[in-house]
């Protein structure tokens, strides 16, 4: 199940702040990634993402453009986990610690916002044992994600 925070869309650039394309792209990523990433620890992540037993929530839409076309932005959100607290993200029977981010590419950044073909291109996230501020990222690469439409309003 996908949630949204009360001011997720505040953090997102203006022409994608539509819930359906936000659920639409973490959807399409986690399809992508169940069929590719079956053995390891993400299906705590794929499970909530598809609409399983877990949530995820989303804190922040697509921002932080970056490239030289602002092409590449992510999603920032969170697996909720009943009884727990901002801040305390280890998640039991996971390496999960910190947020997770849902990188996405604008395939077409020259085309009109209303043309724009978006696809999720990676998910990161930081593990157990490390910093949680400023330790590395654990980086998966998201390969042959469908390519959605920023028409979904």
């Amino acid at each position: 199940m996908i949630l949204f925070e009360s001011d997720w869309h505040n953090h997102a650039v203006n022409h994608l702040k539509s819930e359906a394309l936000a659920r639409g792209l973490i959807k399409n990523a986690a399809t992508a990634l169940a069929e590719n990433h079956r053995g390891d620890g993400l299906i705590f992540w794929i499970e909530a993402a598809a609409g399983g037993a877990n949530v995820i929530n989303v804190l922040k839409g697509l921002h932080q453009p970056k490239g030289l076309y602002n092409e590449v932005l992510h999603i920032r959100m969170r697996l909720y986990v009943e009884d727990s607290k901002k801040g305390a993200l280890i998640y039991e029977n996971t390496n999960f610690q910190t947020d997770f981010h849902l990188y996405n590419t604008i395939l077409n950044p020259q085309d009109a916002p209303d043309e724009y073909q978006l696809q999720p291109t990676k998910l990161t996230y930081r593990t157990a044992g490390h910093d949680p501020k400023n330790g590395p990222f654990t980086e998966i690469v998201i390969a042959n994600a469908r390519i959605l439409t920023n028409n979904l309003k």
